[in-house]
């Protein structure tokens, strides 16, 4: 039998079983817009989304432009064991961010969100051979934050002239005497093109602050038997590097690709622990009455050593309809792929020579997402609201550091959503939902089976077109 717990709406927490291993449940640190797309934001460089995920991106951020990104989640799981079934629900504020476009190359954010959740409550009943009752019983909370900051600096923006062929006609006049149509030719001619080559470097310094808790009881029904109680909580304060790439490309007058790549440092990140453990009897009120402290320590310095972690992705946009100069109602369509791997198994918790690596696997998360918009530019009042719309579709897979009696802990997933743009603003300001579904581990092997069901909505503000930042006006 297992029980999960309730929710904070303070910070989003997790109320998996799974999240009781390493540093609990990794958030997702970027905005709605890419959350629906799977989370595939390595090689994704739109001027109007700030993506922490690769910081390459403040590079892009269209300029006079800032954006500020508030976002807001909410998660219900299920929980099934081969003869049990259980609820648990979450929601809280997801992220506060701004980017900052600051020159022609140079653009920054910062911002505070999640990095990591824990909460749960497991139950596990036994008989010993006596026939008495025991119990154990695991519970979890608690949640590491981020605050962060970044620049990036676009160190390549080249322009390269080209010529393309296009078929054309033309008419030929003919003798109006003898016919009274003219002729129509098909030629061939070289028209002009200019393709661009960006390159963009840049990197984020993380301030990882919070507490995790943990909790394990042995209980026994039957006062000839002493139970045992063990707390541990870990603070952690410290700061962690990750750097980003990011190259985009004209390949045609109407496609570009995109490439980025991630890296994040194994830093040790300084932390303190308390510990304390207790033997206690439960008395006729229920309460617990401690009988015998066996250990109890405060302030204990240590480290929790991250493990490293690499992202790779590519991305391919292209422009759909018309883009003559009297005709700019055209659409675009943004396919993003992405790998990351993680090395956990060098997740370590050192404090006063004990060592703790919870014997966790490499992991590796692989992302495809999907973006279309019908029309991407607002032509008067000739443009229907549902053209302007963003769709996005994206799936993903994660193979976890988790290997519980002989079985991996896998997560399979698939993300929806919509980007709804604010007509009312003479800006690229947009409300941005997403949709989850998804299920990781199995009930095989004694194992607990957790689906889920997600919500991501979240707001993004930019200036108008009257309003634009850091532009120098010729009138005041």
């Amino acid at each position: 039998m297992f029980l999960s717990t309730s929710t904070l709406l303070a910070q989003p927490q997790s109320t998996s079983p799974y999240s009781r291993f390493g540093f609990g449940d990794l958030e997702f640190g970027s905005s709605a817009a890419l959350w629906s797309q799977s989370g595939a934001f390595t090689a994704v460089f739109d001027t109007n989304v700030v993506n922490p995920g690769n910081p390459a991106s403040y590079a892009f951020l269209a300029k006079h432009r800032p954006i500020l990104d508030v976002g807001v989640s909410a998660k219900f799981n299920q929980f099934e064991t081969s003869g049990d079934v259980d609820y648990g629900r979450t929601s809280g504020l997801r992220n506060i961010m701004m980017g900052i476009p600051i020159s022609k190359r140079l653009g920054g954010s910062f911002g505070l969100m999640p990095y990591s959740s824990q909460g749960y409550t497991i139950k596990e009943d036994y008989i010993l051979d006596d026939d008495t009752p025991l119990s154990y019983l695991y519970t979890g909370d608690g949640g590491i934050n981020r605050l962060y900051g970044g620049l990036a600096l676009k160190v390549v923006d080249k322009l390269v002239n080209d010529s393309i062929k296009v078929k054309t006609t033309r008419t030929i006049p003919v003798d109006k005497r003898t016919s009274f149509v003219d002729s129509i030719e098909v030629i061939t001619v070289k028209r002009p093109v200019t393709y661009r080559h960006q390159l963009s470097f840049g990197g984020n310094a993380s301030f990882l602050f919070g507490t995790l808790s943990k909790s394990r009881r042995v209980e026994y029904d039957n006062i000839t038997y002493l139970n045992t109680l063990v707390n541990s909580s870990v603070r952690v304060a410290d700061v962690m590097f990750n750097f980003g790439l990011s190259y985009i490309g004209d390949v045609s007058p109407n496609t570009r690709i995109s490439f980025g790549s991630t890296y994040s440092l194994g830093n040790d990140m300084k932390s303190t622990r308390d510990f304390f453990s207790a033997s206690y009897i439960v008395d006729g009120f229920g309460l617990d009455v401690m009988r015998d402290t066996i250990e109890m320590t405060s302030d204990i310095s240590g480290s929790i050593r991250l493990p490293k972690t690499f992202s790779y992705g590519l991305g391919i946009e292209t422009l759909t309809g018309k883009m003559n100069s009297s005709d700019l109602s055209y659409g675009r369509l943004r396919i993003s792929l992405q790998g990351s791997q993680t090395q956990w198994s060098d997740y370590r918790e050192i404090f006063e020579g004990d060592t703790i690596n919870d014997n966790l696997n490499n992991s590796a998360t692989y992302g495809l997402g999907l973006e279309f918009q019908p029309q991407v530019n607002r032509i008067g009042d000739k443009t229907g609201y549902l053209s302007l719309v963003s769709y996005r579709l994206g799936f993903t897979t994660t193979q976890s550091f988790l290997s519980l009696n002989d079985t991996r802990i896998d997560n399979y997933g698939m993300r929806f959503g919509l980007g709804l743009p604010l007509l009312n603003t003479a800006s690229t300001s947009s409300l941005n939902i997403g949709f989850e579904l998804g299920k990781r581990g199995t009930i095989d092997n004694n194992l607990i089976k957790e689906s889920y069901f997600g919500l991501f909505i979240g707001i993004s503000l930019s200036p108008s077109n009257y309003n634009l930042w850091f532009r120098k006006r010729k009138y005041d």
